[in-house]
């Protein structure tokens, strides 16, 4: 019985002694991570789980000995990264350096807040800024398509052409609102004009911003001083320039999206002839792009012109009255002869009247003796008064004396 007992303690023993073994490797090799791991991070995690694992290990005095080298070091390291100062204090919430460590680290969150609160300007000033540009870019699409039915509205009336402009904004409430109001009109002999400009800019994806500038020029041509049409003209980029704004977005300068653009700035034109002017006639006319001929006989005509850069996507919209009748061709003189006037064809004549049956007095074989070339003519004397009685018929003619030789 007692060499019973005598076994199963020496087996316990062997089994706690197993047990220990096995926990002093793990200990030690912990000890050896502390004191050989190159990586000064992975050295302070390899500490902290030794502390937590062994608060009274075996080689816990060693270890102490390089806990500050390893706390210097972590912290050294920490810099201005606040995710190193939050690792620090995980792993010596009570080191050294921790009272810096939470200086810093209150004044990165300090200045990371003023960082949001700038962006947050930032971001509502690009807000504003962009809200402006679009109420600039509407207001500017406005102008564009008001101008083009307010002049439309002005000139289809004939009586405006052969006005002066003061004559026109006495009758024209309109005319005188558009003519009086920013930006003021610059006069010469030949013409008013009003130039209108805005500049405006997309914001392409990365950011990257595409300025771009229209211009509108609206003209008063004159003739002798007096009114003789209007015009709406694109210079520089006209055709691209008026779809970009409209639709917000930069338009490659290609001949494809110049074609595209124009049949845009057309559909515009037509739009705004047939809302203004509707019993208007399209026609076709040489040189134009789109003609149309009111009940009034003004033209409303839209051609594509070279402004003075060269460009040829200019867009130019004339409101007139219809050319005057050509003049006749002069015809070239003949060597040192003087120039010779080619007079117009005359009218045709008028259709005849049907002949009505006349009838016809019969012809007369006495000649009256006609007065000598040597002599004066006799002096005519004045015919006797008629007499007051009736004068008888006259006698009829002798009878035929019978014929001597009869058959």
């Amino acid at each position: 019985m007692k060499s019973f007992y005598r076994t199963h303690l020496m087996v316990s023993i062997l089994i706690f002694s197993a047990c220990a073994t096995f926990a002093s490797k793990d200990e030690y090799w912990l000890y050896r991570q502390i004191m050989e791991t190159k990586n000064i991070t992975a050295r302070a995690e390899f500490y902290k789980q030794y502390i937590s694992r062994y608060p009274s290990g075996r080689y816990l005095n060693k270890i102490k000995d390089v806990e500050q080298e390893i706390e210097f070091a972590i912290y050294n390291e920490t810099g201005q990264d606040k995710s190193k100062i939050v690792k620090y204090l995980e792993l010596f919430p009570n080191g050294r350096f921790t009272a810096d460590a939470k200086d810093k680290l209150a004044q990165l969150d300090a200045i990371e807040k003023m960082k949001q609160i700038e962006a947050e300007k930032i971001r509502k000033m690009k807000e504003e800024e962009a809200a402006a540009q679009e109420a600039k870019r509407k207001k500017y699409i406005s102008d564009i398509t008001g101008a083009i039915t307010d002049w439309i509205s002005i000139s289809r009336s004939t009586f405006v052409y052969g006005l002066t402009v003061t004559e026109l904004a006495k009758i024209s409430p309109k005319f005188k609102e558009l003519w009086s109001s920013e930006p003021l009109a610059e006069c010469g002999t030949e013409a008013c004009t009003k130039s209108y400009e805005l500049g405006y800019h997309f914001q392409v994806v990365g950011g990257t911003r595409v300025d771009r500038t229209i211009r509108m020029v609206v003209k008063v041509v004159f003739r002798e001083g007096k009114i003789w049409g209007f015009s709406v003209h694109f210079p520089t980029r006209g055709f691209l320039a008026l779809r970009e704004l409209m639709e917000n977005t930069p338009i490659e300068n290609t001949q494809e999206e110049t074609q595209n653009a124009l049949v845009f700035a057309t559909e515009i034109f037509k739009s705004a002839i047939e809302q203004m002017v509707p019993s208007a006639k399209e026609f076709s006319l040489e040189g134009t792009i789109l003609a149309y001929q009111s009940e009034g006989a003004n033209y409303y005509l839209m051609r594509k012109v070279s402004d003075n850069s060269g460009i040829t996507d200019s867009l130019l919209i004339q409101l007139v009255p219809p050319p005057p009748p050509a003049p006749p061709e002069e015809a070239k003189p003949l060597k040192g002869k003087k120039k010779v006037k080619k007079e117009p064809p005359p009218p045709p004549p008028p259709p005849l009247a049907p002949i009505e049956k006349l009838e016809l007095a019969p012809p007369a074989f006495v000649t009256p003796p006609q007065p000598s070339v040597l002599q004066p003519p006799p002096e005519e004397k004045p015919l006797p008064a008629p007499p007051t009685q009736p004068i008888p018929p006259p006698p009829g003619p002798p009878p035929l004396p019978p014929n001597p030789n009869p058959q």
